[in-house]
């Protein structure tokens, strides 16, 4: 799972699970807190993650984080992201 600051929201992008297919659930979030929030309540970050991210610049830094999570494309799509 990749979290990017492409333009002024942050966009989550999540690689599919399925070795077959090679498309990637994405969804856009308005702000930082929100990202993060949503993603824990998802369980794909833990707490710790959550709270090392909150700690980071990353937005003014590099514009990315890369987490390892496992995703069920149902609960992606229940989420609202967008395979794409």
């Amino acid at each position: 799972m990749i979290v990017s600051l492409p333009d002024e929201s942050l966009r989550v992008s999540v690689a599919n699970p399925t070795p077959q297919s090679r498309g990637v659930w994405v969804k856009k979030f308005q702000s930082k807190l929100i990202c993060l929030t949503e993603l824990k309540t998802l369980g794909l970050l833990t707490d710790i993650e959550v709270t090392e991210a909150c700690k980071s610049d990353f937005e003014k830094r590099t514009a990315i984080l890369r987490f390892r999570a496992d995703a069920e494309p149902d609960a992606l799509q229940a989420a609202q992201f967008v395979y794409t």
